[in-house]
C-alpha cells in the first residue's frame, strides 16, 4: 500500500500539485493524478472540480475535454 494513501485525497492532491507546479505551472490531466495516487480518476476529477472551485493558491484553466479527459492548466496563483 503506497505511503500516500493514509491521507485525505484532497491532502494528496495539494502535495501531488505542489511537486508538479515547482515551475509554477503544468499541463495535468486527473488520469495522470489518479495513476500517482493510485485512485480512480473519476474521484480525482471530482475532487479536482472542488478544488478548481475553492482554491485561492491555484489558477486552474480547463484545456479540452475529449474522450481522453480533461487537461488542466494549473498555475500558482498570482498573490501566494
Amino acid at each position: 500500500m503506497p505511503e500516500h494513501s493514509q491521507k485525505p485525497l484532497y491532502d494528496q492532491i495539494y502535495q501531488y500539485l505542489e511537486t508538479e507546479l515547482a515551475d509554477g505551472r503544468a499541463f495535468i490531466k486527473s488520469r495522470h493524478i489518479a495513476a500517482e495516487l493510485d485512485v480512480s480518476a473519476k474521484r480525482v476529477g471530482v475532487a479536482m472540480s472542488d478544488i478548481e472551485t475553492n482554491s485561492t493558491k491555484y489558477e486552474f484553466q480547463r484545456w479540452g475535454g475529449g474522450s481522453d479527459g480533461v487537461t488542466w492548466l494549473i498555475k500558482q496563483a498570482a498573490d501566494t
